[in-house]
């Protein structure tokens, strides 16, 4: 995998009480690679991709059905785009990084969460 390459991942990502467990599965990997290979933060942001070795943009865009009139959209659709332009690849970097940089680290998210849910149970 990239990790035992000690190619470091950061994620972005929104962090909520259905996708807390899978983001702690994913910083799993942390712990059978032996350092901190990937590092989560949370963020509420449209942008879904990756940013490959300052080369590579991939986003995806998503356009649901019922978010259309009927009959315009037939089924779900997901739009997959690759830049590969050296300007447009630095510019989503520098979007990427003000991002991270400004976001909530993962164990103050989890740890939010976390107390969300106790008092969920408190009130059943």
């Amino acid at each position: 995998s990239a990790a035992k390459r000690k190619v470091s991942i950061k994620i972005l990502t929104r962090i909520d009480i259905t996708s807390r467990k899978h983001v702690i599965e994913v910083l799993a990997v942390n712990k059978r690679v032996g350092w901190d290979a990937v590092e989560v933060r949370h963020s509420e942001q449209p942008l879904r991709g990756y940013v490959i070795d300052d080369k590579l943009v991939r986003l995806r865009e998503e356009k649901k059905k019922e978010d259309y009139k009927e009959g315009e959209l037939i089924n779900d659709l997901y739009i997959l785009y690759e830049i590969y332009d050296k300007d447009w690849v630095e510019w989503v970097e520098k979007v990427f990084w003000n991002l991270y940089t400004n976001a909530l680290p993962i164990d103050a998210r989890v740890k939010d969460l976390e107390s969300i849910e106790d008092l969920m149970l408190d009130i059943k």
